[in-house]
């Protein structure tokens, strides 16, 4: 009896010293950040040096040629890269080029006009590409945010020039909702704010929606208030005159993409028509708006005859 009772003590310390060993193994693991030392996170990129805030400025532009398919289900990452698909999307399906490489089912389907959104991998790339970049984008403000570099210890000097680095990526941000818009119409809307994380499912918001925040974010780039980096001194990233560019290029498209069913009646290639029924006529628009349609916009009949296919 006292045998046994001396090998179930010891039974029940050896148990007891098993758990604690273990219980203090796990905790010890989840404090470890990152688990694999090579893992680039916020805390590994971002400090107090102006290095980290330049890679992740890089990461949203290389987005638009990135081939890299680990978050894409493609069968050839070259046929993935954003600017490739946008542009086979635009000249392909519309009989300016053909492409001779028909190895690729996707080519084929293009060439054809005979794709679907679901099935075909160029479409499919620059769905995900431009929502990817909106994402990195997003994450990107939420790192550079005052609060965040004032706790880094970052200097004042820093975080002015970082201020441009964020209306770079403001302007990205328009740039890939301006290809989701003109290829998809409705699309997934997110900003830095947005909810995000696992089970957090982006709200689709109308073309109409997308294309006013676009206007807006423009707009405030181009003022001169604005920390965007000022026309040909930021060669070669974005700069003012990249975002007059598409501040000038997106209103030529507003008619189509705010009153969509006005444009589909039209016979094909003939020139956009103005939609009676915008909730915001020219006339009522601001001074700002008026003078950047009038500069945009061309309305001179050689204008619109240029545009008319000759027989």
């Amino acid at each position: 009896m006292e045998a046994a009772s001396s090998a179930g003590a010891l039974s029940s310390a050896l148990a007891a010293a098993g758990a604690a060993m273990l219980l203090t193994s796990c905790i010890g693991d989840l404090d470890t950040l990152p688990l694999n030392p090579s893992d680039s996170t916020s805390e590994t990129v971002y400090g107090k040096d102006e290095n980290g805030y330049l890679a992740g400025l890089t990461k949203l532009y290389f987005n638009f040629v990135s081939n890299d398919t680990t978050d894409l289900q493609v069968s050839d990452g070259g046929a993935s890269e954003l600017i490739r698909a946008f542009w086979t999307i635009q000249e392909v399906t519309a009989d300016a080029c053909k492409c001779a490489w028909e190895n690729d089912a996707w080519v084929r389907a293009m060439n054809t006009d005979t794709w679907s959104d679901a099935d075909n991998d160029a479409t499919y790339a620059v769905y995900v590409r431009t929502l990817q970049g909106i994402a990195y984008v997003n994450e990107y403000l939420r790192q550079t945010a005052s609060d965040k570099l004032s706790d880094r210890g970052v200097s004042s000097e820093l975080a002015a020039r970082i201020q441009s680095f964020r209306a770079e990526a403001r302007f990205l941000r328009a740039y890939f909702y301006w290809i989701a818009l003109d290829v998809f119409g409705d699309v997934p809307f997110t900003t830095e704010t947005s909810p995000f994380g696992g089970g957090v499912n982006p709200k689709q918001a109308s073309r109409k929606d997308v294309f006013d925040y676009c206007i807006s974010e423009l707009t405030d780039l181009a003022s001169d208030e604005s920390a965007m980096p000022a026309a040909r001194s930021n060669y070669p990233r974005a700069d003012k005159g990249a975002v007059n560019g598409l501040l000038a290029r997106m209103p030529t498209r507003e008619p189509c993409w705010v009153c969509w069913p006005a444009c589909t009646s039209m016979p094909r290639f003939m020139p956009a028509p103005r939609c009676g029924r915008r909730p915001n006529p020219p006339a009522k628009r601001s001074s700002a708006w008026a003078t950047r349609s009038a500069r945009s916009i061309p309305t001179s009949s050689a204008a619109t005859t240029a545009r008319t296919p000759t027989p």
